[in-house]
């Protein structure tokens, strides 16, 4: 399910300056800084930390389906 997202002009423009390349999708950059924060700034089990890599990357590669945050929070709070 794809969305559209609304930035600001100054956040596109870095965004276009920190891509890898020019065909790089800004799905993939924001998941590549999600996954790079995850590294650097959770203090986690490393098992945990690897079960959240792992998840960004089965996202990135489409494996999983996205859940609305009303989905999400229903399965885990139920």
């Amino acid at each position: 399910m794809d969305t559209t997202i609304k930035v600001r002009k100054e956040t596109k423009e870095f965004l276009d300056l920190i891509k890898k390349h020019d065909k790089q999708s800004y799905d993939d950059l924001i998941m590549n800084l999600v996954e790079d924060w995850v590294e650097e700034h959770l203090e986690l089990e490393p098992r945990v930390r690897r079960q959240i890599l792992k998840s960004v990357h089965d996202i990135k590669s489409g494996r999983v389906k996205a859940l609305k945050f009303e989905e999400l929070y229903n399965k885990v709070y139920g």
